[in-house]
């Protein structure tokens, strides 16, 4: 069975998404594990407030950046896809270098993401 069958969320969380608190709590959450474990280099932990502010936004675009090798990514995790089933793989690696994900982060930290 695969992650996609237990982890179930009412919406889509990040730019643009509805983000049911519950659901951003998932989010928060799992995206803290990868940063916990150094898995999201330069990226800060989250408070698991239920509250999409930047900082979560910004967290889900580094990881969709670094392990969907996602040049643009969308900053949005979305019931079902991708984003969501590759956060709840337990070992994955990077689909980009290092040196790429530093300077992504240098870019992310010079834009403003909407509300």
């Amino acid at each position: 069975m695969s992650a996609g069958q237990y982890i179930k969320l009412k919406g889509a969380v990040g730019k643009n998404a509805p983000n049911h608190s519950e659901d951003v709590m998932t989010v928060q959450a799992r995206l803290n594990h990868w940063i916990y474990r150094g898995l999201l280099p330069n990226i800060d932990f989250l408070a698991v407030d239920g509250k999409c502010g930047e900082k979560t936004k910004r967290a889900i675009g580094a990881f969709q950046f670094l392990y969907l090798g996602r040049k643009n990514p969308d900053c949005r995790v979305d019931p079902g896809g991708p984003t969501l089933l590759k956060m709840y793989e337990s070992l994955i690696n990077p689909q980009l270098t290092l040196e790429e994900f530093i300077q992504f982060l240098k870019n992310m930290a010079e834009e403003k993401f909407p509300a």
